[in-house]
């Protein structure tokens, strides 16, 4: 035994002396070796039995590039274990190894044994060979011993932390490698936990934005810290909740981001502007003179609103502060002002004023949308219309207003004066108030809704409604409206159920489409007869087929007719041989 591992040194000397390494640079940063990393990544990922030959290694990943080649003069080693690392498939790393273009470290260089040994560590972690590739490629310096065990460490605290899966494992150590170098990682998730944000919600913020564990302690302290001011007014249980939400505010500066964001919003008034940050996070990483000034002078110039009317704008639409101006907020405001409408410019402003997500909406898709299915309907005086219901330019139509719209003419018998006269109908839910009101009113009243007219029918609460318009009692109508609710849903299924069906029965007719194509066509239907008669010669095409394709190719000595009926999806005649 002690000849055999005398005997093992002795060649794994002569390997080092033979092969020339990249040199050390001469600053404290050294060059490394490429050719480690492969050699050892490679041993760790093929299995065992691969030391001797590297046959193992081609086995399992399909490779015919074997370890021994390394030993060739013509083939660099660098070269060799490029194409297997290109081999599991890493190329980017690879490619790197191929041109021996590798950074400097900032770490002593460690020899063949102490890489494999790091290499070995990391895979019984959970890595596998890929992942060793693309770690290493970002950070080089997990390849020294110290490194590695620090990184399995790492990885069993996530692990445990966490109950994370292997592939989710995986997936935040090769997209956030850094974090394996981190060595207060116990800090930080302390940290993390003192603002509110653990548990399950800190893992899905993990999995979500692996970067939130490379944070120092003092930058979560100093954002915890910020938020928490007075003049922002966050409580110490939202800031974590803000942070799930937006994890990457904890890259953004203090001092040259939020602290200005914050002063601009404070001179402009803005009452509450912790809700704006929790509506519009992004606000904080705006840059005030570029984004947020060109807007609020919009506001103030070309829809001619105060500065509290602006405060009031972004307390109510914080989403506002990130609308740009050219492409989304005057596009808006040019088609109101349009005379296509005819509503006048100071009732344009008051419209967004009330109504400021209006300013985010595309005009085609939305405005135009709307306006036409006005028009279809009947609206005649549109700028009116849209004046007493604004967020009408906002409504689909397909899944809110049509509905609505054909329930209005189909059961309820009324027409567009009367839509005209309560333009407000399209602002009710169909299925919580609509429709179980005027159900109510026919079912338990015998009174049709046109009766009351519609602004009677939806603008009471329901408690009003059941007493004052149908004469009843709150609970008899909160009773009827439960058990219309359980029948609409049961309707819904069973007609969600009954399409289903249909589709399987459509699917399934799909084969017997030639017999009722034969039926409705004459001559398709004699010449099934001719084929069912006996005829020499016939066959069927594959029913698999949906070509068109002439055949022309002869079968059992038979010439086939290159005819071919696309109905059908059968040759069209053949010839027998008699």
């Amino acid at each position: 035994m002690v000849s055999l591992w005398r005997l093992s040194l002795f060649v794994l000397l002569w390997f080092r002396t033979t092969i020339s390494f990249a040199p050390f640079h001469c600053d404290t940063r050294r060059s490394l070796d490429v050719s480690y990393i492969q050699f050892a990544a490679f041993r760790r990922v093929s299995g065992p039995g691969t030391t001797k030959s590297g046959a193992g290694f081609g086995r399992r990943y399909g490779s015919s590039v074997s370890m021994s080649a390394t030993t060739n003069k013509n083939k660099s080693f660098n070269a060799a274990a490029a194409q297997e690392l290109l081999d599991i498939g890493a190329p980017g790393i690879g490619a790197l190894y191929a041109a021996n273009n590798i950074s400097a470290l900032q770490a002593p260089r460690p020899d063949v044994l102490e890489l494999r040994e790091s290499l070995d560590m990391l895979g019984e972690g959970g890595l596998e060979g890929p992942d060793i590739a693309d770690i290493l490629s970002a950070c080089p310096e997990i390849s020294n011993k110290a490194q590695a065990v620090s990184a399995v460490q790492t990885l069993t605290i996530l692990q445990n932390t966490f109950e994370l899966r292997r592939y989710d494992l995986r997936r935040i150590a090769r997209s956030e490698p850094t974090i394996l170098l981190k060595s207060d990682l116990t800090e930080t998730l302390q940290a993390l936990n003192d603002m509110k944000l653990s548990g399950k919600n800190l893992k899905l913020t993990l999995l979500r934005w692996p970067k939130i564990l490379t944070y120092s302690t003092t930058t979560i302290l100093n954002l915890s810290g910020f938020l928490s001011h007075p003049q922002v007014g966050f409580k110490e249980d939202q800031i974590g909740s803000l942070v799930r939400k937006a994890p990457w505010l904890l890259d953004g500066n203090l001092e040259t981001q939020m602290g200005p964001v914050v002063r601009f919003l404070t001179k402009l008034q803005v009452r509450r502007i912790e809700t704006v940050i929790r509506a519009y996070p992004q606000v904080l990483l705006t840059d005030v003179k570029t984004e947020l000034l060109p807007r609020i002078e919009f506001l103030m110039k070309d829809l001619d609103l105060s500065l509290a009317d602006a405060s009031s704008v972004i307390g109510a639409f914080p989403l506002v502060l990130g609308l740009d101006v050219e492409t989304r907020m005057r596009p808006a405001v040019m088609y109101l002002s349009n005379d296509r409408l005819g509503i006048a410019p100071e009732s344009v402003s008051k419209v967004f004023r009330s109504f400021p997500s209006l300013l985010g909406l595309d005009t085609v898709e939305h405005f135009d949308v709307s306006v036409s299915f006005l028009q279809e309907i009947g609206v005649e005086n549109i700028g009116r219309f849209v004046l007493r219901l604004p967020p009408v330019l906002g409504y689909d139509v397909e899944i809110n207003m049509r509905p609505k719209w054909e329930y209005l003419t189909d059961t309820l018998g009324l027409s567009t004066y009367d839509i005209t006269r309560f333009p407000a109908y399209f602002s009710y839910p169909l299925d919580k108030v609509i429709m179980p009101r005027a159900s109510y009113l026919s079912d338990r009243c015998n009174r049709k809704a046109s009766i009351w007219g519609l602004n009677t029918i939806l603008t009471l609460s329901d408690d009003a409604f059941a007493e004052k318009v149908a004469l009843t009692s709150k609970e008899e109508y909160a009773a009827y409206r439960a058990s219309f609710a359980k029948q609409l849903e049961r309707a819904r299924v069973e007609e969600a159920a009954e399409a289903a069906n249909t589709e399987v029965q459509q699917q399934q007719d799909g084969s017997s489409g030639v017999d009722s194509l034969q039926q409705s066509v004459p001559w398709l239907q004699q010449e099934a007869q001719s084929k069912d008669s006996g005829q020499q010669g016939s066959m069927e095409a594959p029913m698999a087929s949906t070509s068109t394709t002439r055949l022309n190719q002869p079968m059992d000595g038979q010439a086939i007719s290159t005819d071919t009926n696309p109905l059908s999806m059968t040759p069209a005649s053949a010839v027998g041989g008699g």
